[in-house]
């Protein structure tokens, strides 16, 4: 790789042979640079799976209705039917056993944050949106989200995004961003539809907005955009905790890293940077300077320490050796346990395989699903009209 910049991060986006099957790791070989770098993850600790799926999955939770989002052991789901009024159930895992629940209430996916989800509530024609402590169904504040805001539709989807200084900001379906506290509205920001947000450190935001091709980002503090300009390519831009990576040319490996005002701070040229899971969208960020040192590396735990990862020539690492063949593609990669010793991709029938740090599977889930995701430690995937969640054995 050659550099032609200060120092700073990267991104990534290449295209390594796929590969099925998985073999025990060969050992024999030294790890590779990049196994001993120690990155500095920010963002939700959840996203990474509980190690206890080194066992297998002793049991599944599954449902028809709307997963709101887990806390701890409890999951947060929106039932509705034909005829049925909309009511909110938190049922803890793995019984489902219903701790709490609101009737004439709604919420969405996304909806919990920190313990707290957001919950809508009809009374008296109107719709209040509050903040449930999702262990014991109490309201921890009212949010004045049904009041009349200076943006260009009503609330349909309040999801949480971030808490800094004491405000809490929420985004309102493609409507928009929002900060409130006890006091009330702070402050708010128009979004064009189609916008995706993604939490920065130190209470930024960073928008893309694919359809008008524009990115900007937001302090969270005070609402101000501090960048607003042209985005790349699509699938050209990964944020970083502290800025964004840009691939500028794919045939002839060339990324530019950016701090939070768009200046540009490196420049690579030579070498594919990988993109790390957890991902941005999971709501796991790195800084930049992670990204630069650390441009062949995939998954990481949550400790920051690398778990999958290339040497020069692309041969596949973990901490354990050398493996000669995964479930997927090494881009493919799904997600990481919290210790690093587990790596989930998906198997050739859409469903998801689980192998350890040596290569060997470890569990099979075959039912076929449309997307899958990390929450409070469990392994979520959903499939037409229903969510399982996967309950670790140990």
């Amino acid at each position: 790789m050659r550099r032609v910049g200060p120092l700073l991060a990267a991104a990534a986006i290449i295209a390594v042979a796929a590969s099925t099957g998985c073999t025990a790791a060969d050992t024999g070989g030294d790890v590779p640079d990049a196994g001993a770098a120690q990155l500095r993850p920010t963002g939700d600790p959840g996203r990474w799976f509980d190690a206890g799926y080194a066992s297998g999955v002793a049991s599944t939770y599954a449902t028809s209705n709307e997963v709101c989002g887990i806390a701890g052991d409890v999951v947060v789901e929106r039932q509705q039917g034909p005829g049925l009024a909309s009511r909110v159930l938190a049922r803890r895992l793995p019984d489902g056993f219903v701790v709490w629940e609101l009737d004439d209430a709604r919420c969405s996916t996304g909806a919990v944050l920190d313990g707290s989800a957001v919950v809508g509530v009809e009374g008296d024609g109107s719709e209040a949106w509050r903040l449930i402590d999702v262990a014991s169904g109490a309201v921890d504040r009212d949010l004045p989200l049904d009041r009349d805001l200076p943006l260009d539709r009503t609330v349909s989807r309040p999801t949480p995004l971030t808490e800094v200084d004491g405000l809490l900001i929420l985004a309102l379906d493609d409507n928009g961003l929002v900060a409130v506290d006890d006091g009330g509205v702070r402050w708010t920001a128009r979004l064009g539809a189609g916008s995706d947000t993604t939490v920065l450190a130190d209470g930024y935001i960073g928008v893309e907005n694919r359809p008008e091709g524009r990115m900007s980002i937001i302090d969270g503090r005070t609402g101000e955009e501090v960048l607003g300009q042209s985005a790349p390519e699509a699938g050209w831009l990964t944020w970083a905790s502290d800025g964004f990576v840009v691939k500028v040319n794919e045939s002839d490996p060339e990324y530019a890293f950016f701090d939070l005002r768009g200046k540009e701070v490196d420049r690579t040229v030579g070498e594919s940077q990988y993109r790390f899971a957890p991902s941005p969208e999971d709501g796991v960020t790195f800084p930049i300077s992670d990204h630069v040192k650390a441009g062949r590396v995939v998954g990481v735990s949550a400790d920051g320490v690398p778990a999958l990862f290339q040497d020069e020539r692309q041969r596949d690492y973990t901490q354990a050796g050398r493996i000669e063949k995964l479930p997927d593609s090494i881009i493919m990669l799904q997600a990481v346990s919290a210790d690093g010793s587990l790596l989930l991709f998906r198997n050739d029938e859409d469903g998801l395989v689980i192998v350890d740090a040596a290569g060997a599977k470890v569990f099979d889930w075959p039912v076929p699903s449309d997307a899958v995701r990390v929450e409070s430690g469990y392994i979520v995937a959903t499939g037409g009209a229903t969510t399982q969640v996967l309950l670790p054995g140990a």
